[in-house]
C-alpha cells in the first residue's frame, strides 16, 4: 500500500513537470526576431514625457509580422518600463490615459499594436487563432529589446498591465519570459477555449459563429471541446513565472464578456501555484470592471513602482 502511494505521488509530480515543460516550450526559446523598417508617424513633446507613434515589421523566423506602437518616453525616468497590452477593440482611451498617468510619474510606457486579422479570413483555422496570440507575444518581446536602446530602462524592471484581452495577453507574456517582473490586470481570465466558446462579446460571438459554420457544427460544447483539443496556447502558462507574488488583478463578478468564472479560474491557477494575487472584487459587468483599472490608476502606479524596485 505504501509503495502504491509512493508511485502515485511520483507519477503526479512527473506529470506536473511534463505539463509545465510543455507550456514553457510553446514560446521558449524565443525564435530569431529582428525589428526593421520602423517609421515614425507622430511625435509630441509634453511636459513630463515625449510621445511617439511608430510602425514597423518584426521578422520572426523569416515570417514578417507588421506592428504599430505607442511610445511614452518619460522625462523623469525611474528606469522602469511598463507594457500596456490593448484590449480586443485595440488602443482605447483607457490604455492612453493609463499610459499618460504612468509616464507622468516616471515610467516609460510602450503600447504594442497588431492588426486583428482573424475577421479578414474567409477560412479560419486553429493555427490562425493561436497565431493571433503568439504573434503578439513575439512582437512585444522584440519591442522590449528594440526600445531599450532608445529609453535606457533597466531590463530587470519591466511590468505589464492590461484589461480583458490585454490582461490575458499580459498573463501569457508573464509566463513566457522572466524579463517581465510584475503585472496589474483587470477582467482577464484563464481557459481560452472556454472563453472563446462562451464570451458574449460581439466580435468573439461573430468569430465563433463563422468558425462553427466552417466546421459544420452547431453545438457550442462540441466547439469548445475542439478548441481545447487543437489550441496550444493558454493562460495557464502564467505559472511558469517566478514572479507570481507580483500579480494584482481586478475581478468583475457579473461579467459575460470574459466570463466571471474564467476570471476566478485565473485567480485559482495562481492560488494553486502557491501565490495569493492582490485581488479587488467588484460586483459589476465587463466594461465597468475594465474601467476600474483607470479608477485605481494610482494603485497600479504604486504597485508597479514597489514591485519593480527590487
Amino acid at each position: 500500500m505504501k509503495n502504491l502511494l509512493y508511485y502515485s505521488i511520483v507519477l503526479m509530480v512527473l506529470s506536473l513537470i511534463q505539463v509545465q515543460a510543455f507550456a514553457k516550450a510553446l514560446v521558449q526559446p524565443w525564435p530569431q526576431m529582428t525589428v526593421y523598417d520602423v517609421k515614425l508617424h507622430e511625435i509630441k513633446t509634453k511636459k513630463h514625457y515625449s510621445f511617439y507613434e511608430e510602425s514597423g515589421t518584426t521578422l520572426v523566423n523569416e515570417r514578417e509580422v507588421n506592428f504599430g506602437a505607442l511610445i511614452y518616453k518619460s522625462h523623469r525616468p525611474l528606469n522602469r518600463l511598463v507594457i500596456i497590452t490593448p484590449n480586443i477593440r485595440g488602443v482605447t482611451v483607457l490604455e492612453r490615459r493609463l499610459a499618460h498617468y504612468l509616464s507622468k510619474r516616471g515610467f516609460h510606457v510602450v503600447v504594442p499594436i497588431l492588426e486583428n486579422k482573424l475577421m479578414n479570413r474567409d477560412n479560419f483555422t486553429y493555427e490562425a487563432i493561436d497565431n493571433s496570440q503568439r504573434d503578439f507575444l513575439y512582437v512585444t518581446r522584440s519591442l522590449v529589446d528594440h526600445y531599450q536602446k532608445k529609453m535606457s530602462y533597466d531590463e530587470e524592471r519591466i511590468g505589464l498591465a492590461g484589461v480583458s484581452l490585454g490582461g490575458i495577453r499580459s498573463s501569457l507574456l508573464l509566463g513566457s519570459d522572466d524579463i517581465f517582473r510584475a503585472m496589474y490586470i483587470s477582467v482577464a481570465g484563464a481557459e481560452l477555449p472556454e472563453i472563446y466558446a462562451n464570451s458574449q462579446h460581439e466580435f468573439v460571438r461573430e468569430l465563433r459563429n463563422r468558425h462553427m459554420q466552417n466546421l459544420e457544427i452547431n453545438s457550442v460544447k462540441e466547439y469548445e471541446a475542439l478548441l481545447e483539443e487543437n489550441l496550444s496556447l493558454d493562460v495557464d502558462r502564467v505559472i511558469n513565472s517566478p514572479y507570481l507574488d507580483n500579480v494584482a488583478m481586478i475581478i468583475a463578478d457579473d461579467d459575460k464578456i470574459v466570463p466571471s468564472v474564467n476570471q476566478w479560474k485565473l485567480w485559482k491557477t495562481l492560488k494553486e501555484a502557491g501565490h495569493q494575487p492582490k485581488t479587488i472584487i467588484k460586483d459589476c459587468e465587463h466594461i465597468m470592471g475594465a474601467l476600474y483599472l483607470l479608477r485605481y490608476q494610482r494603485n497600479v502606479y504604486l504597485w508597479l513602482k514597489e514591485k519593480l524596485s527590487v
